[in-house]
């Protein structure tokens, strides 16, 4: 046998409340969540803006030092080079004389 209509009504609000508090729940927690991806959402943003200054100190100091650096690296290169082949040349001549001190020991 089904319930009177006023039971059947009762019934029904009380299931709505039931669905309307759960969705409440629901919206809460939704809620809490989005406030803590903000919270990290400007976190990032606070290091991305500091990680800007940074790249952007690093480019000033790059282009206040590339041009000199450069000819710094240059001129020293054209100086060490001739010091390498002359160190290269040693070498060599220290190697043959070395095997030819071995030879006349050997006599």
């Amino acid at each position: 046998m089904d319930a009177p209509p006023d039971q059947q009504l009762h019934q029904k609000v009380d299931d709505l409340s039931r669905q309307l508090s759960e969705v409440n729940d629901r919206l809460e927690r939704i809620e809490e969540l989005l406030d803590t991806l903000t919270k990290g959402v400007e976190g990032v943003q606070s290091s991305a803006q500091n990680m800007d200054e940074h790249i952007n100190f690093v480019n000033g100091v790059y282009q206040q030092v590339h041009r000199p650096f450069h000819a710094l690296i240059g001129a020293a290169n054209r100086f060490i080079q001739p010091l390498a082949v002359g160190v290269e040349n040693i070498e060599q001549t220290t190697g043959r004389l070395r095997l030819e001190s071995n030879t006349d020991d050997t006599d």
